[in-house]
């Protein structure tokens, strides 16, 4: 992470800030042929990137924001302590972020409810319109966590609801999740 100064909420608002502005950057001026674009045909197009973000967005923000809610209401509050990853999440944290020369680790498989639709018919400016809703609703959902105590709330995984993770693992999940397909769809 960037500063030990620096709270986890805090720092990955700053990176979703910045993912935002590099999709608006690099994206909103492509075509619509330019964003459906393959390189071949196993590789996603742009636009199957951030399809791919979107439905992290619909499938992860649900649970967040009820543990969130939950934990609010019930006034279970932040830690003085750093925080600390679970041993799960450290595994799903360290396996979907991008190394630091910007290379992804490894391909990873994607579960139905997570597959863009190659056929789907979106407008480049709907698609920027709502990742720019989605990180705005996810960075007020990361102020909010600053105040909890994002080690004992816990979150399930959508994909296996019988798992859960720390808030603070989902979080830093989600957000890493993000990066990855931002340099996956600037590498097209």
């Amino acid at each position: 992470m960037e500063s030990e100064h620096s709270s986890i909420p805090e720092q990955l608002s700053k990176l979703l800030t910045r993912l935002e502005e590099i999709s608006l950057r690099d994206f909103s001026v492509l075509s619509e042929n330019q964003l459906r674009w393959k390189p071949s045909p196993d590789v996603w197009s742009i636009s199957e990137c951030l399809q791919h973000i979107l439905l992290i967005f619909r499938v992860y923000m649900p649970g967040i924001e009820a543990a969130t809610e939950k934990a609010k209401n019930s006034k279970i509050r932040k830690l003085a302590s750093a925080y600390k990853s679970g041993l799960f999440g450290k595994y799903l944290i360290k396996s979907i972020r991008i190394k630091e020369d910007n290379s992804i680790r490894r391909r990873r498989i994607q579960f139905a409810k997570l597959k863009p639709d190659s056929n789907e018919n979106i407008h480049s400016e709907s698609l920027h319109l709502e990742f720019s809703k989605k990180v705005h609703e996810l960075i007020a959902v990361l102020m909010t966590a600053e105040t909890l105590n994002m080690e004992t709330i816990k979150v399930p995984l959508p994909v296996f609801p019988y798992f859960r993770l720390r808030l603070g693992d989902m979080l830093m999940y989600v957000v890493y999740h993000i990066d990855r397909h931002i340099v996956q769809a600037q590498k097209v």
